[in-house]
This record gives structure tokens, sequence and C-alpha cells, in this order.
């Protein structure tokens, strides 16, 4: 088994970053985890190994030299955006107290408001950012939170500021059992608060992580200066903010930004979880909202979570009792105006987020909006299909397809109703994420964890993935079959985001190993033996008689087994949709394809003898190569006679019959 060292260094909360990092890569990998000796193996239920072998050294911050490695010795802080590779139900598993610590933590005091002061050496080192006093108690005042329950704690001794008073600190643990562990009871304290205001620590920062704060304040060092020591007056946002390393030889630039690690959705489906997982996560962004038809400021609202972490927006309603509320308890900019007339503030012309939820006026509302130029990254927008008729819908995205927006979640569903679509233009979100997210008929609530998934798959192709999602919400599809596995990343992806156990065939003995560790805890099975082969032990194993998705890719030098592939298919299998990569789409030379000389063109001809015998159709896409995302490589759909109407519900145009080329094309 490959293996991942790590060498912890500094404090518990920044060994707990280091660690994270380590086990979360490690796992992603099939590594072995072996760890230098920490505190950690004492306190959390974790039995990690020492360190056996000597490995080459990568520092965690150099993600150039660490991305997709094994055997190698992790170093550094752990704390770059991009080591955040963990969830938060994975470190609060990894992070389980043992039953004799938690046995001897019982006696720590709980208190309703903590607050975390970095003192000591901390105050008067170069390059840090200690927080005055004062910082915590104004961030009271401003979020609503009684000052006079307010408990400092710190992990320091007092020795640089005498003036606080020792009464307000949480005296330190004696209990034997803990010995060396004496700042554990700080720790635990943090985490059994109600109300938690951080430090510029690690230490409070994975206290938040770990505990159940119901509200988390973190201090916001944007324009802080952190040169010279001493201490700083500090705003608070809420949310648990993860410190970021941006000078890697130091924490000198320890910088908090928007990682709502304690991130709780206010939207009725999840728009907000929808939003953060796009724009927030991958870049830690705070941006800017336009909520058209806000109705109520808290409950049910697609941005006052995101205005909870920094966000400025402009809440728009027409209804006079909704437009007083939120400006009772908003603080974005309130209007009460008629959506489909008003005149956008120029500050809110081109936006991060969309929400438009007017209803009946939805269309006049967009109209209006694209009339002035308005632009977003992302957009949910209000259909109502189970109740509207479908000319409703159509004209909402007959607009946004003429302005150039992508269609990454069709008929959005709350308890089972089809009730909006989620759009974004692909040129200004990370298309991996969103690649990940694109569905149809997908409940709300369950699209977001998809940002959590592992696998991109189909080359990145965003308009070929959309229309192999409206596949498998049309179709009941039993398996999937592929051919040409590669390094696993397409059948991980058909796995994660469909659910389904994939058969996938290989014949290069490298890619099926390195195919292999990638796709553990996936349902997948991965053969080494020729996909012909392959094909043929299915049949036999009686897998032909159900509604098979396969995905073709094993054509890979000389020998090209697809006309075969598709022969085995077509002559056993009655229900069945293959869709085939590296395909030359005529017309269209952006499309890239296979050519491995005469008579050897992934193409038309190569399969038409096929074809022609069993009664098959073949498509191609409609979408221009200019449009297509990803590596831009062709495709082909062959369906079975009794499969045609599916794909003819697609952006396609049929280019070969069972009589030769289409009508449209010949």
């Amino acid at each position: 088994m490959p293996l991942i060292t790590v060498t912890l260094q500094e404090g518990f909360g920044n060994r707990m970053s280091q660690y994270a990092f380590a086990r979360a890569y490690a796992e992603l990998h099939g590594c072995e985890l072996q760890t230098t000796p920490w505190m950690g193996s004492h306190v959390f239920d974790i039995n990690d190994p020492p360190i056996t072998k000597e490995l080459p050294t990568v520092t965690m911050e150099s993600f150039e030299t660490w991305d997709g490695r094994t055997d190698i010795n992790l170093v550094g802080w752990g704390q770059h955006q991009k080591n955040l590779i963990y969830t938060r139900n994975q470190v609060r598993e990894w992070f389980r107290f043992r039953p004799e610590i938690l046995d001897a933590l019982k006696n720590v005091p709980s208190y309703e408001v903590v607050a975390h002061l970095r003192w000591g050496d901390f105050v008067w080192c170069p390059g840090f950012v200690a927080i005055t006093k004062e910082s915590y108690l104004r961030a009271c005042t401003q979020y609503g939170v009684d000052a006079t329950k307010l408990r400092f704690i710190s992990e320091e001794e007092p020795i640089v500021v005498p003036e606080l008073e020792t009464g307000d600190h949480h005296t330190r643990g004696t209990d034997p059992r803990i010995t060396n562990l004496g700042f554990l009871p700080d720790f635990y304290a943090m985490m059994q608060a109600q109300i938690l205001f951080r430090a510029c620590s690690t230490f409070s920062f994975w206290a938040a992580t770990l505990g159940n704060a119901r509200r988390v304040f973190s201090p916001d060092l944007s324009g802080i200066n952190y040169i010279d020591p001493g201490y700083r007056e500090v705003p608070f946002v809420e949310g648990n903010h993860m410190p970021i390393t941006m000078d890697t030889s130091c924490h000198s630039q320890l910088h908090l930004k928007g990682d709502m690690r304690n991130f709780e959705s206010h939207s009725q489906a999840a728009q907000d979880t929808f939003v953060y997982e796009l724009l927030v996560r991958p870049s830690q962004h705070r941006g800017t909202f336009l909520d058209i038809g806000c109705g109520e400021p808290l409950a049910d609202n697609n941005t006052y979570a995101l205005e909870r972490m920094g966000w400025t927006g402009l809440l728009v309603d027409s209804d006079t009792v909704a437009v007083q509320r939120c400006r009772d308890q908003r603080t974005s900019t309130v209007l009460q105006v008629d959506a489909t007339t008003f005149k956008v503030p120029e500050t809110f012309k081109d936006v991060d987020y969309l929400s438009l939820d007017v209803d009946t006026a939805n269309v006049e509302a967009l109209h209006n909006l694209m009339l002035q130029g308005v632009r977003f990254r992302v957009a949910t927008v209000l259909h109502n299909a189970y109740c509207y008729p479908n000319s409703f819908r159509w004209e909402l995205r007959q607009m946004l397809w003429r302005n150039g927006y992508f269609l990454l979640c069709e008929n959005v569903r709350f308890d089972g109703h089809s009730y909006e679509d989620w759009w974004v233009d692909l040129k200004r979100v990370p298309q991996a994420v969103a690649a990940r997210m694109l569905c149809v008929d997908q409940e709300g609530k369950d699209i977001a964890p998809r940002a959590h998934h592992r696998f991109e798959g189909f080359n990145g192709q965003m308009y070929r993935m959309r229309d192999i999602a409206k596949l498998f919400a049309a179709i009941n599809f039993k398996q999937v079959v592929e051919t040409g596995t590669c390094n696993g990343e397409t059948s991980g992806y058909l796995a994660e985001a469909y659910g389904m156990r994939v058969t996938t065939s290989e014949v290069d003995a490298g890619w099926v190993d390195t195919a292999r560790i990638r796709l553990q805890g996936l349902p997948v099975d991965v053969w080494r033996l020729d996909s012909r082969e392959m094909l043929k032990a299915l049949v036999v194993e009686g897998k032909h008689a159900v509604t098979t998705f396969f995905y073709l890719d094993a054509h890979w030098g000389e020998d090209l087994p697809l006309a075969e592939e598709l022969e085995t298919i077509a002559g056993n299998w009655k229900r069945f949709v293959a869709v085939i990569d590296d395909f030359r789409v005529p017309d269209d030379q952006g499309y890239g394809y296979d050519d491995y000389g005469p008579g050897k063109v992934i193409g038309v001809e190569l399969l038409r003898p096929v074809i022609k015998k069993h009664d098959l159709q073949l498509w191609i896409p409609n979408t221009p190569s200019a449009l297509e995302t990803g590596a831009k490589r062709g495709t082909a759909y062959i369906c079975s006679s009794g499969m045609t109407e599916y794909l003819e519900s697609l952006n396609l145009q049929l280019l070969e019959t069972n009589t030769g080329l289409a009508s449209a094309l010949s």
C-alpha cells in the first residue's frame, strides 16, 4: 500500500490542521498514514502508526508538488484553503475524545458566551495579530450578544497583560489523567459554549469546528497592520472562518476569510447552500447578491446566510409588511418596488448571486433585468412547473439561454414538486465544482452535497454531462458499463452522481492499479480485461437482460475495439444507450476525435455496418464546440430501436440511421 507520512509541529491547533489535511489526503489516495508523535493520539480516538520510513519531504502549501503524489512526507501548516479537502463531518468523526479524556473533563464549567483571547508571548511577536478585549465587547454590542455573560478564555499564562482580571480566565485543569494536556479544559470550554468569539487562532477554530455553538464569530483581519507587534482593534464577522497561511514561512499573514464550516442554511430548498458550495467554499469569496422577491427576512430566505458571512446585497419586494421586517432585521439595502419595472442601481448590475422569486411575475421581472444588462454568476429562478404552464418555464429559459447562461440544475424539486431552475455563467464559476453539482429533477437539499464528490468525469464537458444527466433522469437504467477505465475519473463520476454500480474494463495494468486505488469505497468493479471479452462475460452472466448505459472509450492505439463492442451490445441488449467518446463530429472541427489512419477514424464510417445490421440510430451534439467546456472531444449517442424517443428529447441531431445518413445531413 502506498504511504503518506506527516511531520506534525507547533501547537495543538496547528497540529490538528496538519493532521486533518494529511489524513484526508491519505484516504483520498488510498494510502496508509504514519505520523510523528503528538498529543492528539492521547486525546482523540486515533491510532495511526509512527513513521517507519523516510520519504521525500513536500510542503503542504506547495500544491503543485503534492497533488496526486504518494510516498511523500508532508510538512507545513496545512491551513491554506487548498488544504481544506476534508469536511466538518469527517473531522468530527476523527477527533472524537477518548472516554477517559471525556471523563476527566466532565467538571469543566459551561459558559454561554466565550471569547478566546490570545495573549502572553503571542502579543509581542511580530507578524501576529492580537485582538483587544474592547474588540470583543464591541462585537457583542454589534451582534446583540449579552456582554455580561462573556467569559474570556486563554491558553497562555497572564504574563504580558496583567490588567486582565484572573477571574475572567478559566482555571486550568489539574486532573492527573491528563498530565501535560493542561490546555484541554480551555479547549473543551470553548467547545461547550453556545456563542463563541474566536481569536486569530487555529486553537479556537478547531474548538468551534468540533463544538456545537449556535453562533460563532471570527476576527476579520482585512486591512489590519500585522507587522508591528501588539494589540489591534479588529472587527468580527459571523461564521467559523478558517485561518489561511498566506506566507508559508510563518503565520505572518494569518488572514481569516469566509470558510463557513458552521454554515446554517435558511433557504427553503438549500439555495444558499448551493451558492456557498459553488462560490464561497472554493475561493472564500465574499460577494454581492440581488434578492428579487425576498419575502421574509430570515426564514425561507435565500440570502440571509450569505449576508451573515459578510456578503452585501439588495433586497426587493412589493409587500409592505415583508419590506418592513427586512429593514428591521437585515443589514442589506431594502427596496419596496415593482420588480417588473424598477431601475436596478448600478452597484448591483453585476452580482454574484441572483435570487428571482416573484411568482407569476417572474418572466416580466427577468425581462426587466435583462433589458438593463444585469449580469450574475449564479441564479436560482422560480418557475413552479408543477402548477404553472410549461410556456412560463420555457420563456424564462429562452431569455437566459439567449444571454449565455448554462442550466446547471434543471427542475430542482422541493418536497417532490418541480419548481426552480438553477443557472450559472460557466465562464465565471469553478467548472469542476459546477460539474459535480450538475443534475436534473433533484431535490434542492440533495444538490449541494454533490460538490463534495471527488470525480468530474466526461473530460469536463458540461454540455455532454447535461445531456447524460437528462438521460438518467428519463430512463430507469439498471446498470452502467464503461470500456476504457484509464484513471477511473468517469467511472467514479458515474458512481457518485447516479449512485449505481459501474462495471469498467481496462487492459493496461498500471491504469487498473491506479483506478482501483482512486475508486476505493465506490461501487465500481474494475476488470483488467479486453473490453470485448468483458462485454461477452456480462452476457454470459445475464447482465444483458437489463436496461444499460454504456460509455465506450477503449479506443487507444492500433487496436480499435469500438465496432466489435457495439456489435456485442446491439446483438444482445434490447434496451441500451451508448455514448462514444473521441467521435468525429461532421462540420465542427472544434471537437477533437481519434484518427489512427485510413479506416481507423472514430466516426460514422467505422460504425455504419453495425448500425445498418441492428437498426440503430446515431446522434451527435447540436451544441457547437465553441460553447462546450473541458477537453471538447466529439461525442456520439447510439440507442436501441426502442429508446429513440429519449434521444429525440435532447439537444442532439440525428446523423445516421439503418438506411444511411439522416436526411437532415445528407
